[in-house]
């Protein structure tokens, strides 16, 4: 059984986009979890640029809220993270695209702990990376318990 991730961009980014405003550091969207009969839908930040990308959770309290962030890639690469400056666990899910082009969870899932600056990478390449704070546990379990290993 496969599960998938989908996200939507609200309408304001697509004015904002028509307006050549930049966003920085992230764009906020809504995130949907989905596979065979099963749903779940969640607030979500989009990382899709080099300042996004490189701030991540760095320097931010532990978010009260589940509110997680998807770092995005064009195409498909090697992806690496690090916990400098974050000081609280991360659960860290990376994608690939299936033959239709759906986001697809891969199996492959790390905790990250707090100020570890040792390299995180994912075992092959992929087009993203969803990272989860604490508060984010639920959602967390919902695709562990999911995915087929």
């Amino acid at each position: 059984m496969a599960l998938y991730l989908s996200y939507f961009l609200p309408h304001s980014f697509w004015q904002r986009l028509g307006n050549r405003l930049t966003h920085f550091p992230f764009l906020e969207a809504k995130g949907l979890v989905y596979g065979p009969r099963l749903e779940m839908d969640f607030p979500l930040l989009v990382a899709d640029n080099l300042l996004a990308k490189a701030k991540g959770f760095m320097f931010s309290k532990e978010p009260k809220n589940c509110r997680p962030i998807l770092f995005t890639a064009s195409k498909p690469h090697y992806m690496c993270f690090w916990m400098a400056n974050v000081s609280f666990p991360v659960g860290l899910f990376f994608l690939e695209r299936d033959v239709e082009g759906r986001l697809m969870f891969s199996p492959e899932y790390y905790t990250m702990k707090p100020h570890d600056l040792s390299q995180l990478c994912g075992s092959k390449r992929y087009v993203a990376a969803l990272e989860l704070p604490p508060s984010c546990e639920g959602l967390s379990a919902f695709i562990r318990t999911r995915l087929p290993f």
